[in-house]
């Protein structure tokens, strides 16, 4: 897979993936925006869209009836922060494998083939970034995409 990187302003491209994220019907959806006017990223458009899209759909899937998500960024990194179910503490070291599904005893009803954190894993990866993922159950989670590997 070839990528094709270029400048992005990200709080103007946040922005966009935001308002449509908002517009599902599923649940009252709060997406609030706290990124700098002035950041520009080197990233593939497509696949860094595909990769906040599925984040924030992670986000609204592992959530109860009203979600709250906070995105942030800067020059070195974007976050993606929660108000959802979190994640157990021993899950955490799987999350980006393929086909693996956090249990949840509770939740049958959130649909997915495990494959989703896998690829944003994967294509935060190929753009020479890294991604971490801070989580309490119960109260939320938060992935970090930092735009230098070396800055873990």
């Amino acid at each position: 897979m070839k990528l094709r990187p270029e400048d992005i302003q990200l709080r103007e491209f946040v922005e966009e993936i935001a308002a449509a994220q908002r517009m599902r019907g599923d649940k009252d959806i709060t997406i609030n925006v706290n990124v700098a006017d002035n950041i520009v990223v080197e990233a593939d458009k497509t696949h860094l869209a595909n990769v906040l899209n599925n984040l924030i759909d992670n986000a609204i899937k592992y959530s109860n009836e009203s979600v709250e998500i906070s995105i942030s960024g800067n020059n070195n990194e974007v976050s993606v922060r929660d108000n959802g179910i979190g994640i157990p503490s021993k899950s955490i070291p799987y999350l980006f494998n393929k086909f693996y599904r956090v249990p949840h005893g509770n939740r049958q009803d959130v649909r997915g083939y495990g494959i989703g954190l896998y690829y944003v894993k994967s294509m935060v990866d190929k753009m020479g970034w890294s991604i971490v993922v801070r989580s309490k159950e119960g109260e939320g989670s938060i992935f970090t995409i930092k735009f230098r590997k070396d800055e873990q």
